[in-house]
């Protein structure tokens, strides 16, 4: 073995003992302690990563045009505040899905959602980076069996490993798929009639859809639309949305694809709908969407 490779293992078993000691520290903490521990932590990360505080601030001025900086900072306090807040929640995942809330309307769609599925037909939801996402799959899982759920693979594989296995602790049935695994097992799962999850706000590049969010234009990867419409599986935008110590439920709809529709035509109407419910959410709750990505990189330049 190379010594380049043996500082890199050596890197990564660090890195896995760290994560590991996180999470055991999280679920020794007092529960008094956990909120000030979260904003201590989310005050570092602010401080390690201004590059990405950059990237906020620009992103919150396409869309917020007219905000100040004094409107700016507490909405980027926010999305560290939340990211921490996220953290917490996956090292003690049992307590986070027993502070879930679901309001009246999410639960008479989880009902829709269930005749679908109980019909043979798929589907498909989608979500972003707002809220807490991480929770948010996890919840589907234990709502819905045989979910299949698509997750970015680690470089990291025992911190990759580890973390797959605290997303499924709390489910039965349900499969992590690695995004470069996606193309060939979830049709397999659609054909079956099962439900998948994806995270679908991140630019696309230049071989994206291009369709509005938030008034600006942005790149789509195409694969909820296209699921939707090949395997006509409704695309169903999910949010789990912090407030307060609960975690609130939103299903804003069910979308039914229309078949008869020219394919292209359709995708981009399908992923015009998710963009739209996403944008609603993200308007409403600011910080806590991942503003510190570059998603508009695509359209608007590299920044």
């Amino acid at each position: 073995m190379s010594h380049g490779k043996t500082l890199k293992k050596i890197q990564h078993v660090i890195e896995y003992l760290f994560v590991r000691a996180f999470h055991l520290l999280v679920n020794l903490t007092p529960d008094r302690l956990k909120k000030p521990f979260a904003g201590f932590l989310a005050g570092a990360a602010r401080l390690l990563t201004t590059s990405r505080v950059e990237v906020a601030r620009r992103n919150l001025n396409l869309v917020f045009s007219e905000s100040t900086p004094a409107e700016v900072k507490p909405i980027i306090r926010a999305v560290y505040q939340n990211i921490a807040n996220n953290a917490f929640d996956v090292a003690d995942a049992k307590s986070a899905l027993a502070r879930i809330n679901t309001p009246p309307h999410a639960l008479s769609q989880l009902e829709a959602i269930r005749t679908i599925l109980s019909s043979g037909r798929p589907v498909v939801f989608a979500t972003g980076h707002i809220g807490n996402w991480e929770i948010l799959g996890q919840h589907i899982g234990r709502e819905f069996k045989e979910c299949r759920f698509v997750a970015q693979e680690q470089s990291n594989k025992l911190v990759d490993r580890y973390i797959n296995q605290l997303r499924i602790a709390q489910m039965e049935n349900n499969t992590i798929i690695h995004s470069h695994a996606a193309a060939r097992e979830l049709p397999r799962a659609l054909k079956n009639g099962a439900p998948i999850l994806l995270v679908a706000d991140q630019d696309a590049g230049t071989e994206g859809v291009i369709v509005d969010f938030m008034g600006t234009p942005a790149s789509y990867h195409r694969g909820i639309a296209s699921f939707s419409y090949h395997y006509n599986a409704p695309l169903v935008p999910i949010f789990l949305i912090r407030n307060g110590e609960k975690l609130n439920l939103t299903i804003p709809a069910v979308i039914e694809p229309n078949r008869s529709a020219p394919r292209e035509e359709e995708i981009i109407r399908l992923l015009g709908a998710f963009s739209a419910h996403l944008g609603d959410a993200v308007r409403r709750y600011p910080g806590q969407w991942l503003w510190t990505h570059r998603r508009w990189k695509s359209t608007v330049g590299k920044y």
